[in-house]
C-alpha cells in the first residue's frame, strides 16, 4: 500500500492575494524504503525532480488548495491534495510503489543514428489523498 504524508505548516492567518509558499520533502521506494531520484513532483503549475537523496523542493507555489502529482516510470503515480500557506513551507514526504508485471515495453527509434531506446511504460495508477 502506498503512503503519502501531506502536512502543511500554517499559523492560521488568512491567505491574501499574491501570497506564495514552498513545498519540500523526500520520496522513497515504498517496497524498500530507499531514496528515489528522478521522481517528477508537480504542484501549482511548477515541477521539479527529486535528487539522488530523494529530496525535492518547489518555491513560489500560490497559497491555497493545491494538487501534488508525483510520477516516475516503473512506479505507480500518486496524487495528493494540500493547502499551501503564504510564507510557509509545507513538508510533503511520500513513497511510490513499484509496478510489477504490468505495462508495455516500448522501443523508440530516433536520436543518435542506429540507436533504439527501450523503456518500460506501465499503465497509470492514481491514488488520491486529501488532508
Amino acid at each position: 500500500m502506498a503512503s503519502v504524508l501531506l502536512a502543511a505548516c500554517t499559523d492560521g492567518e488568512a491567505v491574501g492575494p499574491g501570497q506564495t509558499g514552498d513545498i519540500a520533502g523526500t520520496v522513497v521506494d515504498g517496497s524498500t524504503g530507499t531514496a528515489l531520484s528522478g521522481v517528477t513532483v508537480a504542484v501549482g503549475g511548477k515541477s521539479t525532480q527529486s535528487g539522488a537523496t530523494g529530496e525535492y523542493g518547489l518555491t513560489g507555489i500560490p497559497a491555497g488548495n493545491q494538487t501534488l502529482i508525483a510520477s516516475k516510470d516503473g512506479y505507480s503515480q500518486h496524487t495528493g491534495h494540500l493547502t499551501v500557506s503564504g510564507g510557509q513551507t509545507a513538508h510533503v514526504n511520500f513513497s511510490l510503489n513499484p509496478l510489477r508485471g504490468a505495462g508495455n515495453l516500448i522501443a523508440e527509434v530516433g536520436g543518435e543514428p542506429g540507436t533504439v531506446r527501450l523503456r518500460w511504460s506501465p499503465p497509470t495508477y492514481t491514488s488520491t489523498y486529501t488532508y
